[in-house]
């Protein structure tokens, strides 16, 4: 049987940054702040927020691992799936091929909690990544990581040579 571990709701949205509110003077409010992509193929920052906005995603899953002291493995999965689910607020339209970019801190967290081995394509293939628009819950996402054997993960990299 294959040994399942499920990380989250984790809150935030990976990749993005939210910038400060404002305060308006005639209602009395804070309004929330609005979400920048920053972790994207797209997106034109300074290195150092990238770094910075990175290095969050990171550390979240590592304190979302941390609370799972007990369930977590001895040694690292060798080989894997992972499932990334992004909960969202609005279904508005989304490109598909950003999202590998905006998991990258999130799945950098997994090596560094020492779920997996590494996140190269021979541990883990392409993550599947899955969009769930519920207005209630705000944006959060959750990571499955299930072990597999050699056999049951699919070659996902393209073959080389005759």
């Amino acid at each position: 049987m294959a040994d399942r571990i499920v990380l989250g709701p984790i809150r935030g949205r990976p990749g993005y940054r939210q910038k400060h509110g404002r305060f308006n003077s005639t209602t009395g409010k804070f309004s929330e702040g609005l979400w920048k992509r920053v972790l994207s193929p797209n997106s034109r920052v300074h290195w150092r927020e990238r770094s910075l906005v990175h290095s969050y995603d990171v550390d979240q899953v590592l304190w979302a691992a941390r609370a799972l002291k007990g369930i977590l493995p001895k040694t690292p999965f060798q080989k894997a799936t992972v499932d990334i689910e992004l909960i969202v607020t609005t279904g508005g339209r989304r490109d598909a091929d950003n999202f590998m970019t905006t998991c990258k801190g999130a799945l950098d967290g997994l090596v560094r909690a020492l779920i997996i081995k590494d996140d190269d394509m021979d541990t883990i293939g392409t993550p599947s990544i899955r969009i769930i628009v519920d207005k209630n819950r705000g944006y959060c996402y959750r990571i499955t990581i299930e072990e597999t054997t050699d056999a049951t993960v699919p070659s996902n990299s393209p073959s080389i040579g005759p």
